[in-house]
């Protein structure tokens, strides 16, 4: 009788042997670490509504700065005009809680030349490999 050939079996790398013995860490166990974040930030929500007026204007304003923020530093390569684009949603913010639709307008179009010229200030880096418009367009749309 003719045998059968036996498919030959892989050897295992080390480095996931040594993987598989290391302990896992729980699972969900940053669902904690989440409700005890998002309870602050619940009660915030709640005053800055309840308040309303200014309040709820400056608390959407600084929850908008720390997003911009969040934003700009994950897309510096594009070197965003940073000063800009917070200076522009002071505005945005100002002019929507202090006026109406055409204040909001009024205060987008007069960001757009107030963001061109501090990206002509920013200095220029050797090497660059991304240009100012790319940069201007990340804040804009931020």
């Amino acid at each position: 009788m003719a045998e059968r050939a036996r498919p030959r079996r892989r050897a295992r790398p080390a480095q996931a042997s040594r993987n598989a013995r290391e302990p896992r860490p729980p699972r969900g166990g940053d669902l904690l670490r989440r409700v005890l974040v998002a309870i602050p930030a619940i009660v915030f929500a709640i005053v800055i509504v309840a308040a309303g007026g200014w309040v709820f204007a400056l608390g959407v304003l600084a929850l908008g700065w720390i997003c911009l923020h969040e934003l700009f530093r994950m897309y510096e390569r594009l070197r965003p005009v940073k000063l800009a684009g917070f200076i522009g949603l002071a505005g945005l913010a100002a002019a929507a809680q202090a006026g109406g639709e055409h204040q909001v307008l009024l205060a987008l179009v007069a960001f757009i030349p107030v963001m061109f010229l501090l990206a002509l200030a920013m200095p220029d880096l050797e090497g660059e490999a991304h240009t100012r418009t790319e940069g201007m367009a990340l804040t804009t749309l931020g």
